[in-house]
């Protein structure tokens, strides 16, 4: 068995050397104007990681640490079939000793500047629709907890650059829901009614940091906004409007391809088909986290937001629906609204914690399009009626997006 503290294993360097070539063709989409982030791969991908929970409700305070599966099969070599899940016979080849030693040492927790000492006491494999994790539970020797909290996390960044962990602070009257990155290590709450409009505007930020840092979010955005700079239109409509001499960009189908002539009109159908995502997205996540519908398994919403990805980039490719788009997007909205929603829903929060976090979260996610589209539009409004933006900006960006996506189906699959 390979230590846990090893990173030189062939699937390690394959994950993510595989993982920081995608990065890369993205940035050129970046370089060329069409994508403005070159955030983490899959913002989504959230039952891959660790979560720390601090419960503040009790006389004293609850810690628990929880570690996906995913991530431990990435260093313990123990799917011996490779189904990506920890068969009963394949648990007993991991050290559970071991995984628990290195997470102890990794993990510092301060009550009101008081070192916490740590001891892993117990655990416990739990089985969820975002992915299978061990539980571990934590004892401490702080007493409690008067004014703030801190958690300094240093889990897994040295063999994975782009491991996410996750912080859920739980309060008699809200919560906060923090991540860790490799270069924001360390989180510092207040207790109780002081932090609450921090924890607010903290949600806020994450849905902001989400909507950028997902790809296949920006991805399915990216495919809806490239052709609404241009007017799809019939051929004897095309006829009379070449009197009022508007130029035709393409001449292969049925169907022209025609530069948008008014600003605002770009502006106001993007606002419908950007609202009617938004809407569905926040739709499913709310049913979903308030438990108020049954969560899809987490590879049968990933699998299914890919393909949502792809019916877009196809349909801009072979245009089938242009005026209902809106429509179409709303539908295929409520798939994402899912995929977050799998990992929140791990972290046990409680349903009026939820709501709030839900709230300022979409508040965050709205403004993350927003900026998105802000960034896009003009730019794509200017390049219109140049000769090369349907075939090298459209259809060419489509085809990017298709090719990426299928390389996602084949992972996911």
């Amino acid at each position: 068995m390979r230590s846990i503290l090893s990173g030189n294993s062939f699937e390690h360097k394959y994950k993510y050397a595989h993982v920081k070539w995608q990065r890369v063709f993205v940035t050129s989409l970046l370089l060329s104007g069409l994508l403005t982030n070159g955030g983490p791969l899959m913002a989504h991908e959230m039952g891959e990681g660790a979560h720390v929970q601090v419960d503040l409700r009790h006389p004293v305070m609850l810690l628990q640490l929880e570690i996906t599966l995913q991530e431990v099969m990435v260093i313990f070599d123990v799917d011996t079939n490779g189904d990506g899940r920890l068969l009963a016979e394949e648990y007993r080849l991991l050290d559970i000793a071991a995984l628990a030693k290195y997470a102890i040492n990794r993990l510092g927790v301060k009550a009101d500047g008081q070192v916490c000492l740590l001891d892993i006491t117990s655990h416990d494999i739990v089985e969820h629709t975002a992915g299978d994790f061990i539980r571990f539970r934590i004892q401490h020797s702080c007493e409690g907890v008067e004014e703030t909290v801190s958690v300094d996390y240093h889990l897994f960044f040295d063999q994975n650059p782009y491991h996410q962990g996750t912080l859920t602070v739980i309060q008699p009257q809200q919560s906060s829901l923090l991540y860790f990155w490799d270069d924001q290590r360390t989180h510092k709450l207040s207790v109780e009614n002081s932090n609450s409009v921090k924890a607010f505007f903290s949600s806020v930020a994450l849905g902001f940091e989400h909507i950028w840092a997902g790809l296949d979010h920006l991805l399915f955005l990216l495919c809806l906004i490239l052709p609404s700079v241009l007017v799809l239109v019939r051929e004897d409509v095309l006829k009379g409007g070449k009197k009022l001499g508007i130029r035709v960009t393409s001449k292969r189908a049925p169907n022209y391809w025609i530069p948008a002539r008014s600003l605002p009109a770009v502006i106001i159908d993007v606002a419908k088909v950007i609202t009617a995502f938004t809407v569905a997205h926040s739709l499913t996540f709310m049913l979903s986290v308030m438990n108020w519908v049954p969560t899809p398994p987490s590879g049968a919403v990933e699998l299914a937001i890919v393909l949502t990805i792809i019916l877009v980039a196809l349909n801009n490719l072979l245009p089938v629906v242009y005026r209902a788009r809106w429509f179409v997007t709303l539908l295929l909205g409520f798939i994402h609204g899912f995929g977050f929603a799998n990992g929140l829903t791990a972290y046990n929060l409680p349903s009026a914690d939820a709501g709030w976090v839900l709230v300022a979260f979409n508040l965050g996610v709205e403004f993350g399009q927003l900026l998105f589209v802000c960034i896009l539009i003009p730019f794509l409004f200017c390049l219109r009626q140049k000769h090369y933006y349907e075939t090298v900006v459209l259809k060419g960006g489509s085809f990017f997006i298709l090719g990426v996506s299928c390389l996602w189906l084949v992972e996911r699959v």
